[in-house]
C-alpha cells in the first residue's frame, strides 16, 4: 500500500468518525421529546435560562426562560421544558433549589401525590391560572 492510499484511508476513517458523531448529536437533540410548561414564583435567585429541572431530585428538563411576568410585575415567569412522560400533576409544586453548594441555581418540582389528576402535557392555560404563594414556591 502506498504511502498516498494509508493517507486517503486514513482521511476517510476520520471523516466517517466525525459524519457518525455530527449524526448522532443531531439526533440526540431533535428525537428529545419536551413539553413545554410554565410556572411563576415571586423570588427566582439566580435561576436562569439553560438550568436544570429536577423532578423528584431526578434531572427532567430545563428552564427556557426566566422573566418578569408582564400581567403581574411582583411575579417572575419560568418558562421549562420537560422530558415527555415526566408525570407532573396538580399537586407537583415547583421551588427554587440547588444541587450543590458550587452549582447554579435548579428548579425542582416534587413529585406530588399519586391520587392528583395528571397535567395534560399540550395544555400550558392550565399552568398559568395557578397563582404562586410568598415562599418562592407553586402549585401547579
Amino acid at each position: 500500500m502506498t504511502t498516498e492510499a494509508k493517507v486517503g484511508a486514513f482521511v476517510l476513517a476520520c471523516f466517517s468518525i466525525f459524519a457518525f458523531t455530527l449524526i448522532y448529536l443531531l439526533n440526540a437533540q431533535i428525537g428529545r421529546h419536551t413539553v413545554p410548561y410554565r410556572t411563576y414564583l415571586r423570588y427566582a435567585g439566580g435561576l436562569e435560562s439553560g438550568a436544570s429541572v429536577l423532578f423528584g431530585g431526578i434531572s427532567a428538563g430545563k428552564v427556557t426562560a426566566v422573566r418578569p411576568w408582564k400581567t403581574d410585575p411582583t411575579r417572575i415567569e419560568i418558562l421549562l421544558e420537560v422530558t415527555d412522560g415526566t408525570p407532573l400533576n396538580e399537586k407537583s409544586v415547583a421551588k427554587l433549589g440547588l444541587v450543590s453548594i458550587m452549582n447554579s441555581a435548579a428548579l425542582s418540582i416534587t413529585t406530588g401525590s399519586n391520587d392528583a389528576k395528571r397535567l395534560p402535557p399540550d395544555r400550558q392555560s392550565r399552568l398559568r391560572k395557578r397563582p404562586a404563594s410568598t415562599r418562592s414556591r407553586t402549585k401547579w
